[in-house]
């Protein structure tokens, strides 16, 4: 729940959003006025970023025998 995206891009004030909705408004103003084959590599490239750092703060958690590999693309 805590990283939860709970509004929409829209629609969204700053005042009254997650750190999860943050980083997506921010990510939206930076693609803004890009051509859509650029905005779309650099999307996934911050959403792959914003994986990896989510997946490294839970792996401090776990043991090193039941880590995995993250592969975001399958």
């Amino acid at each position: 729940m805590h990283d939860a995206k709970k509004r929409s891009l829209e629609s969204v004030s700053l005042l009254s959003t997650t750190h999860s909705d943050r980083l997506g408004t921010r990510v939206r103003e930076l693609l803004t006025g890009m051509d859509e084959e650029a905005a779309a590599a650099c999307f996934r490239e911050a959403e792959e970023h914003s994986l990896r750092l989510k997946v490294s703060f839970y792996d401090q958690f776990r043991s090193a025998v039941v880590r995995a590999p993250v592969h975001p693309h399958g």
